[in-house]
């Protein structure tokens, strides 16, 4: 029986690959971020036995032994530091950032491979770089923040060094995971953050500034922040006496914690049963998606001035979170005013026993995220109001390729999963 490696890996180093590992295979396949290859491996490799997928080949020419410094996770790093003893290529997988000093490269490293983001002064040389994701740069000499948490107050400013600058950047919850849609919005939330009430003037005495990605500023702090912020793709200016609410549900435990007047930086949902937190609001802005309850949607545009999109929600609320969940006709049948379900990390089915014309009656809507869902074609079709995100899908039962019985592998294959795999 044929012989097959099969490896994934982040970092593929085959620069010093022998003849006689190859033919111990009948075939290779790699599948990496970055590969290293030498004049001696190229010529090896040629025959064709050896398959690769790769973002980045490294070819370290004549070089005939090369060091592999690999690190998994974020990393932390000075340019000032001594050169290792042999040429040396340095491989992160995770995220890299460049602490400011002196010496403004990493020649130290023959190569310096990043998959992930790359945080680096501005006037650092970044040429010996191979970066899968992005390159952020800040001013030289900046302070990094980098607290998810971290919002400017006053104990901030009165701790500040004068003359000081600070590069903000809040990084955003599952960046992997950001759809174009939410690109705006991950900005947004890895920016500088300052709504509470400050001491402007001695934050200008002290000639604070801040480099950042974007501003939301409450409008009393706004024309001194805008002043002295550099970086910003834009700005968010919160209105007076308003206090900021990163999305969730308007309850009235919301109320006790943002007051009367809300600025909602994200999707807001408002149940049936959350009528009497509405009624307290004075004030209320929705700059993401504001789901409500049918029964509330009058009293809701009474109370919000500003609003993104609209979502009326329809007869008994239901959410689905984490688990898998079967709609089937007798739920249906108990829900006389009908449903409207939202779905979070979930698997769900509509049950065959659900007719098209309970779908029509009865589902006044299903919105989903993270989350799959299976169902007939007619029911489907009968289905009014449907929205998911793009890590969601949708199966027509009938139409899912039936599970085939797997062949009698033509290979014996050994499959290596790892981070750093040297051939």
């Amino acid at each position: 029986m044929k012989k097959r490696l099969n490896v994934n890996a982040s970092i593929a180093d085959i620069s010093s690959a022998a003849q006689e590992t190859l033919e111990g295979f009948d075939e290779i396949k790699i599948n990496c971020s970055a590969c290293f290859v030498s004049s001696k491996s190229r010529y090896l490799l040629s025959h064709g036995k050896v398959k690769i997928n790769c973002s980045h080949i490294i070819d370290i020419g004549e070089i005939k032994e090369v060091e592999v410094l690999a690190i998994n996770g974020a990393k932390k790093m000075s340019a000032s530091f001594e050169a290792p003893a042999k040429p040396t290529i340095c491989a992160i997988n995770g995220g890299l950032i460049i602490e400011d000093s002196p010496k403004k490269s990493l020649d130290q490293y023959l190569q310096v491979i990043v998959n992930g983001g790359v945080l680096h002064p501005m006037s650092f040389d970044t040429s010996n770089f191979k970066v899968n994701g992005v390159l952020l740069p800040y001013p030289d000499g900046a302070k990094i923040i980098m607290d998810e948490n971290f919002r400017l107050n006053n104990t901030f400013i009165n701790a500040a060094v004068p003359g000081e600058t600070y590069f903000v950047f809040r990084l955003p919850e599952n960046l992997n995971n950001i759809s174009d849609k939410d690109i705006q919005k991950a900005f947004k939330m890895s920016g500088l953050v300052a709504t509470e009430p400050l001491d402007l003037e001695l934050l200008k005495r002290k000639n604070i500034r801040f480099y950042t990605l974007w501003l939301t500023a409450a409008e009393e702090n706004a024309e001194v922040l805008m002043e002295l912020v550099d970086g910003a793709l834009g700005n968010t200016i919160i209105p007076a006496g308003y206090k900021v609410m990163e999305g969730g549900t308007l309850d009235k435990l919301a109320v006790r914690r943002f007051g009367n007047r809300i600025y909602v930086e994200g999707d807001l949902k408002v149940y049936r049963e959350n009528a009497d937190a509405l009624n307290q609001v004075e004030g209320l802005i929705v700059k993401g998606t504001a789901y409500i309850a049918e029964p509330l949607l009058d009293l809701f545009f009474e109370k919000c001035s500003d609003n993104g999109d609209i979502a009326v929600v329809k007869g008994e609320w239901v959410d689905v979170s984490n688990t898998e969940y079967v709609i089937n006709a007798v739920l249906l049948e108990k829900m006389t005013d009908g449903a409207t379900f939202f779905i979070d990390n979930s698997d769900v089915e509509i049950h065959e026993d659900v007719s098209p014309e309970q779908m029509k009656d009865r589902i006044h809507g299903i919105y989903m995220k993270n989350s799959t869902l299976v169902l007939g074609l007619n029911q489907r079709n009968a289905l009014r109001t449907f929205q998911l995100d793009t890590r969601s899908s949708i199966d027509i039962r009938g139409q899912m390729e039936e599970k085939k019985p797997e062949p009698e592998p033509e290979y014996l294959e050994t499959r290596i999963n790892t981070t750093y795999y040297k051939l």
